[in-house]
């Protein structure tokens, strides 16, 4: 790793987080304050095998830096190390201390160890926004950020999941994986078995169906899960899902159809959606590259279209976007008291 190269790269990022340099030229590291509520200041050091060779240098210069900026701002201030290294076994070594510390790894993303904050004055949003220090590398820039593993893997499941209901009714022959799976309103009433509120979620009517599909979850997922963490993506994506297809079931019993199959992962995605719209709505209007005005759109053209054609569960895409708007309610204000706890 060029430790000249991924220091510019941060400090960039700190600068646009909104963070700025006070140290001198005689610092042993460099100091990034921000005031919010509170100030804040970020040790920011480069040099992780001197650092392994005496693991208490991280708290000496921090407690110096702590003194000089008291001295200069005359207000108390808290404290995080951010250490450049791309050795895991260094990190492990010096992730033990007195102040809080954060390591930024060869991709430029920042790793978190057990027991230390989960987040320092929003600088972790800071660290993992848009570009990666790997796309820059040597000053080449790469327009593809890496897919994140879950949004990948519901991708990827659906895909095969098609490919085989596809073998299947290869001959004209009904396919036994799509019987087994699909949620028939009728057939569900009479016998509720329940897991088909699950499966439908990863069965798709045809691959014009599941193209459009994956193509917007592979765009709002990644966003999603970058911005949540693969556990709460998946589960939010879960939950939107399986209550789209219990509201379509009263929905459908309600208007006296009970000769519809639903399917389809519109209602999860639906909740990512609306999960991003509560986040952007939150972020005063902008998250990552989606703005408020893109998802509303994007997500009114979906309803519209929905409602201008037949046989388009509309009621899965209403109650998914509501799931995954409380959904980011509840994990905003979740996340708001960890970090208040953890300052």
């Amino acid at each position: 790793m060029d430790q000249k190269l991924m220091r510019e790269f941060v400090e960039k990022k700190l600068k646009r987080g909104g963070y700025t340099n006070i140290a001198a030229a005689n610092f042993p590291c460099g100091v990034w304050i921000k005031e919010d509520t509170k100030l804040y200041a970020v040790c920011l050091f480069d040099d992780p095998n001197k650092l392994a060779a005496d693991p208490w240098r991280i708290d000496r210069v921090v407690d110096y830096a702590a003194q000089k900026v008291r001295e200069q701002k005359q207000l108390e201030c808290q404290f995080l190390a951010l250490v450049l290294s791309d050795d895991f076994s260094i990190s492990k070594q010096l992730v033990t201390g007195f102040y809080p510390r954060w390591f930024i790894d060869d991709a430029g993303q920042p790793v978190i160890f057990d027991g230390q904050p989960s987040e320092f004055c929003d600088l972790y949003a800071t660290l993992i926004r848009k570009e990666r220090f790997s796309d820059r590398f040597n000053g080449k820039r790469i327009a593809i950020n890496r897919i994140p593993e879950v949004t990948l893997m519901l991708v990827i499941l659906n895909i095969l999941i098609q490919c085989i209901v596809a073998v299947g009714e290869i001959g004209g022959k009904e396919s036994a994986l799509m019987n087994m799976m699909v949620l028939q309103i009728g057939e569900f009433v009479q016998k509720p078995e329940w897991w088909r509120l699950v499966t439908s979620v990863f069965l798709h009517f045809g691959w014009d169906h599941l193209f459009n599909n994956m193509l917007v979850l592979l765009y709002l997922g990644a966003l999603a899960e970058r911005c949540l963490g693969k556990w709460r993506f998946l589960g939010v994506y879960l939950i939107s899902g399986i209550g789209a297809n219990a509201a379509s079931v009263w929905w459908y019993v309600h208007q006296g159809d009970l000769l519809v199959a639903t399917a389809g992962a519109s209602g999860a995605i639906f909740g990512i959606a609306g999960l991003l719209l509560c986040i952007v709505l939150l972020s005063k209007g902008h998250f990552e590259e989606i703005t408020l005005r893109q998802l509303i759109f994007m997500m009114f053209f979906t309803l519209y279209h929905g409602f201008a054609e037949s046989g388009v569960n509309n009621c899965a895409h209403i109650v998914g976007a509501i799931i995954g708007f409380v959904c980011g309610i509840i994990i905003f204000c979740q996340m708001k008291k960890r970090k208040a706890e953890g300052m």
